[in-house]
C-alpha cells in the first residue's frame, strides 16, 4: 500500500504535527502500531546506525539495522524488495537526496519508511516529500512525545519496536525528557 497520497492530504490538516501520526500495514486489515522484537533476538547480527550516518547494505553483512533513542531526529529507509538491499540514514534537519538517488538508480522496487520526530516538527516532514518519486511509502511513524528504538529486518524490510531490555515498556517509560534546544546542542 502506498501512503504518499494519504500523508500529503493529512499535511493540510490544522492539527497535523501536534500528536503521533502512524500509517503502516502491520496486519493488512488495519493500521496500527508496529510489532516488537527483543534485543536478544537481534544481537547476534546487527548494525547500529548513529545520527548523521548512512548505510547501504544487504543480508550478506547483517540481518538487522537498529537505531536507539530516536527523538527529534529520524530514520529513513529505502528497501529494495527484489534484492533485499537497503539504504538507511539517520538524520536531523537535512536529507541527502543525491545519495538516495544514487541508491535508487540501482534499484526499482522500493519501499520507503520514515520514523521519528517529535510534536511540533511539522515543517521537517516536508524534506521527505521529494522521495515520492523513488518508491511507495510503506510506513510513516512521526511525531509524538516518546523516544523510539527501532530494528529493521533486512530479510523483509519491516521495522520493529526494539525492546532494549527484552521486555515491554511501561506506560510513560519512553517519554522524551529532552528539549529540542538541548538535543541540538548535544549534536554540535
Amino acid at each position: 500500500m502506498n501512503f504518499w497520497p494519504i500523508l500529503k492530504n493529512d499535511l493540510k490538516k490544522e492539527d497535523f504535527g501536534l500528536g503521533r501520526y502512524i500509517l503502516n500495514t502491520c496486519d493488512m486489515q488495519s493500521v496500527k502500531d508496529r510489532h516488537h522484537t527483543s534485543f536478544n533476538l537481534v544481537k547476534s547480527s546487527f548494525y547500529e546506525i548513529k545520527l548523521n550516518e548512512k548505510i547501504e547494505t544487504n543480508l550478506d553483512k547483517v540481518r538487522y539495522i537498529i537505531a536507539k533513542s530516536i527523538s527529534f531526529d529520524s530514520i529513513l529507509s529505502l528497501y529494495d524488495v527484489n534484492s533485499s538491499n537497503i539504504y538507511v540514514t539517520r538524520v536531523y534537519n537535512s536529507l541527502d537526496l543525491k545519495e538516495i538517488e544514487k541508491f535508487y538508480n540501482k534499484k526499482r522496487n522500493i519501499e520507503i519508511r520514515i520514523i521519528g520526530m517529535q510534536n511540533g516538527q511539522k515543517d521537517y516532514i516536508n524534506k521527505f516529500l521529494p522521495l515520492e518519486k523513488f518508491g511507495v511509502l510503506s510506513e510513516v511513524d512521526i511525531f509524538g512525545n516518546e523516544i523510539r528504538h527501532i530494528a529493521i529486518d533486512l530479510k523483509t524490510g519491516m521495522t520493529y519496536n526494539l525492546l532494549l531490555e527484552n521486555r515491554i515498556y511501561r506506560p510513560g517509560e519512553l517519554l522524551n525528557q529532552t528539549k529540542q534546544e538541548d538535543f541540538e546542542k548535544s549534536i554540535k
